[in-house]
């Protein structure tokens, strides 16, 4: 994986000092830092999340609908109450969401138990440790960044 470290001195260089400012980006601003693709991906990348959930300046925690937390600042906080209520009240994921929730759990948490799983599972299903899509996924990121 690259060195972050240069491109945080660019963006400060340019006077990036908060999220907001990052609108202001333009493709010439990071060439000396990032390839033209890799430039125009995240620029394209900004342009979609300034109206997404990390734009937000609220966030909130409920539980079987009622709202816990409902002055929540800061979106990785949000995220933390969230996986620690999950654990802390024996709440297994919902299934729409299973693969990404067990995938965060693994690789940004670090919580690799050696059985069970958050995941509720039917019985008709064959239970394994971890689900083989987030097993595959975890794999060929530890692939990649192996080789970088």
């Amino acid at each position: 994986m690259r060195d972050p470290e240069p491109f945080l001195e660019r963006l400060q260089g340019l006077g990036v000092e908060d999220l907001e400012d990052l609108t202001y980006l333009q493709e010439s601003d990071l060439l000396s830092v990032l390839r033209p693709i890799e430039a125009r991906k995240l620029l394209s990348l900004l342009q979609k999340t300034r109206n997404s959930t990390l734009a937000a300046e609220n966030f909130m925690l409920s539980v079987d609908q009622t709202i816990v937390n409902g002055h929540i600042r800061i979106f990785s906080d949000a995220v933390m109450l969230m996986f620690g209520s999950y654990y802390c009240m024996n709440i297994s994921y919902p299934a729409a969401q299973a693969s990404t929730l067990e995938f965060l759990q693994r690789c940004l948490f670090k919580i690799n138990p050696d059985k069970g799983s958050k995941v509720d599972r039917n019985a008709t299903k064959k239970k394994l440790a971890v689900n083989p899509k987030v097993l595959t996924l975890i794999t060929r990121i530890a692939d990649y960044e192996w080789r970088e």
